[in-house]
């Protein structure tokens, strides 16, 4: 090989190098960024998870109503038949 033509070779292998390790950054910025959004779905999906779960907790609690516990108007005073 004459001078010029190595000397041109080496740029271009240069320059695909230098391509190269370009393309390998954008790929690992990309992945990233995914890895990112995916943090964040997971995060705002559990935290509505947990939520979901307080509230059907706070429902239940309200619809459940204690034992032994008589229902307002029933009593034999109440009602009139009592003593």
């Amino acid at each position: 090989m004459t001078p010029s033509v190595r000397s041109k070779a080496e740029e271009r292998f240069a320059r695909k190098a230098q391509r190269d390790q370009e393309v390998v950054q954008e790929n690992a910025m990309a992945a990233r960024k995914i890895a990112e959004k995916i943090d964040r779905l997971r995060a705002l999906r559990l935290a509505r998870a947990a939520s979901d779960r307080e509230s059907a907790a706070r429902a239940a609690a309200g619809k459940v109503r204690p034992p032994n516990r008589k229902a307002p108007g029933l009593t034999a005073d109440a009602s009139g038949h009592g003593a």
